[in-house]
This record gives structure tokens, sequence and C-alpha cells, in this order.
């Protein structure tokens, strides 16, 4: 046998060894629960009125997981502001993020990693309020770096807020080269997140709430610039800091005639990025005249669209894989990231929420657990 048929069967061999490695890598691994159905949230029937809207709880099949996906059971869901607003609209599964753990993949090298993980799970083609989940490992999955003294349930809301709050920072800084901004309902979860964060990035927050003890409350946390719209005199406050610290950006999570408070507050040539309706009602009092003469802008803003998928694919996989690790930190007792939970389960969620909505969600984020 010549020395080519001798190198032929030599590499022939080591395919044929790579090839095996690659096929017993690639099988599904994990073990599948033993049982057939599973149980979820739902809207049965959508309402403009929350208090009207239907929820079920009802049973399907247990998810079938094929190659590069895997099962997931759940541990437990937020429900985040801008899921209210699809219960008004339309039928189907409740809530988009949640974390949990892998119980099994379909096969493939990156969904068998996950096997036995931790993981913050993102959805936003169905819902996430449900025992067991079927995931992309590709895409809907995301190892939660987080050490283990916390506890899982309290990574529930990992994505919504903690991410919104870095595209916030991050667009005020790196778009408009600003150090300082307003940010409006600053005692809410993610303004809590976006004042204990603010330092860390350079950044300065003058924050807008409705409700003295919420004046009280951010105070207590450090907070340095805290306005209250309960004060007569809120907005000549607001402009006197406005100039001093030379503002141009505010971010509105409330929408209504705050909207146009804040552009009157501000200078010529600066923006206002809405990105939430807590009042339940449109953008009002803009002046024409600011936007036609002074150049300000209104804009709108979604931490997704606006923020992780500009500049491409590598770009956005750049900005989640380093804000999944700052997050990550932020998620330990007392950091930046945490949330505080009302607890219910899945029977219990709309009646929770229904009571909270009249007592008010301060310090009181809706979490699902399973």
């Amino acid at each position: 046998m010549g020395h080519k048929e001798v190198a032929s069967l030599a590499a022939l061999g080591s395919l044929s060894v790579t090839a095996v490695a690659y096929y017993l890598a690639s099988r599904p691994k994990g073990t599948l629960p033993d049982k057939t159905t599973i149980r979820k949230l739902v809207v049965a029937q959508p309402d403009a009125d929350l208090d009207k809207v239907k929820m079920v709880v009802e049973e399907s099949s247990m998810p079938k997981i094929d190659y590069g996906e895997v099962l997931v059971k759940m541990e437990a869901v937020p429900v985040n502001p801008s899921d209210y607003n699809e219960w008004r609209l339309k039928r189907g599964g409740v809530c988009h993020e949640g974390c949990g753990v892998v119980v099994a993949s379909g096969g493939g090298f990156l969904a068998n990693r996950l096997v036995g993980r931790r993981v913050g799970v993102m959805l936003t083609r169905s819902g996430t309020a449900a025992e067991y989940l079927c995931c992309d490992a590709s895409k809907d999955v995301f190892t939660l770096p987080v050490s283990d003294n916390v506890a899982l349930a309290d990574c529930a809301s990992w994505f919504i807020n903690p991410f919104t709050a870095l595209s916030i920072l991050d667009t005020a800084k790196t778009k408009h080269q600003a150090n300082v901004l307003i940010q409006t309902a600053a005692s809410s979860q993610l303004g809590q997140m976006l004042i204990k964060l603010a330092p860390s990035q350079g950044m300065t927050l003058v924050n807008v709430v409705r409700k003295k003890e919420h004046w009280s409350m951010l105070k207590s946390m450090g907070a340095t610039h805290v306005i209250c719209t309960a004060d007569e005199d809120w907005m000549s406050q607001l402009k006197t800091l406005v100039k001093t610290l030379d503002i141009k950006v505010a971010f509105d999570a409330v929408a209504g005639d705050m909207t146009g408070s804040l552009m009157t507050c501000l200078p010529s040539r600066s923006v206002v990025y809405v990105y939430g309706v807590l009042s339940g009602i449109p953008v009002g009092k803009v002046e024409p005249i600011d936007l036609i003469y002074r150049r300000k802008q209104v804009a709108g803003f979604h931490v997704a669209k606006d923020w992780l998928s500009v500049g491409g694919q590598v770009a956005m996989l750049s900005r989640v894989k380093a804000g999944i690790q700052l997050v990550g930190s932020g998620l330990s007792p007392g950091g930046w990231a945490t949330s505080q939970f009302t607890d219910c389960n899945m029977d219990s969620m709309h009646e929770t929420f229904c009571d909270l909505t009249k007592s008010g969600f301060t310090g009181k984020k809706l979490r699902i657990i399973f």
C-alpha cells in the first residue's frame, strides 16, 4: 500500500471519528417530564377595561422539542406594563419573559450545553406563563450568569426592565452625548433600576414622580434630583434644573399631558422619548411652535427596535452579551437589577392584578410562581 493510500485511510478514519463524536454530541439530551399535558395562562376575552379581561388557565399538550430546541421548566414570570396593552387587544398567551431550568434538548451542540442550566427566557411570539416552554436554543433562552445565592425566581424580570434601563442610559450617552437626563415614573421598578445604575455609567438623573411618598422613597435611596408633580411649582423646579444641568433629553413612561409638559421645560433642539403610556391616554399639550421653530422632537422608543437591533446582528449580539453580564451582576441581592415582587399563581393572577390596580404597583411588581 502506497503513502497516498495510507494517508487516505488515515483521513477517512479521522473523519469517521469526528462524525461519530458529532453524532454523539448532537443527540437529544436530558429527561422529558413524565406527563403529557401542561397548564398555561391565556387571555380568552380581551377588553379595553382591564378589570373585565377574561383570563383562563387551560390545559394543552406537552410541547415537543426538535433539533436545536430545548424544553424549559418555568420557575417564575413577571407581569410588565407592556403586557397590559396586549390584554386589551388580543387573545392568546400571557407575558413574554421569565426564568426556568432547561430539562431536555432536542439535540444539537448549543441546545445540549443548556441542559440543566438556569436560564432567562424571552418569547415575543407566544406567552411565557406556562409550566413548560419549547424554546429555540439560539435566540429564546440565555444562561443567567448569577451566583448560587440568587434565587432563580428573583431573576424573573431579567430582560425588559434591566435592558430598558441600559438602553436609556446608552442612548442618551452615545446618540446625544448627554450625561444627564430626565425620567418620569421614577418610582417604578424600572425607574429605581435607573437610579441605582446611573452613577456607575457616569450619568445624572432628574427624577419625576407623582406622590410625596415616592419623593421621600427616592430620596432615601440616594437620588439627588427628585421633583414631585404634586407641587404647584413643579414645572418651575424642573425648568431651573434643566437650565442648571443643561438637560436636552427626557425619557417619558407616562405620556398624556406629561409629554407636552416636558417639552415645554426643555430647550430648543431637545428630545422627549416616549416609551410607555402609564397615564392610559395619548400624548398631549405638545406646542406646535416647539416642534416647528424650536426644533424640539417627540420620538417613540422601543428597547429592541431602537437600541438592541441598531447596527445589525453582530452589534445586537454584542449588546446582548455585554448586557447579560451587567444584569447578571445586578441581580445579586441589593443589586441595581433586582425587583420587589408580589407573588401569585396562574389561577389568581388576574384577581391579584385587579387588586394592585387599586392599591398601586410601586414596590409590588406582579410575579407568577409555578
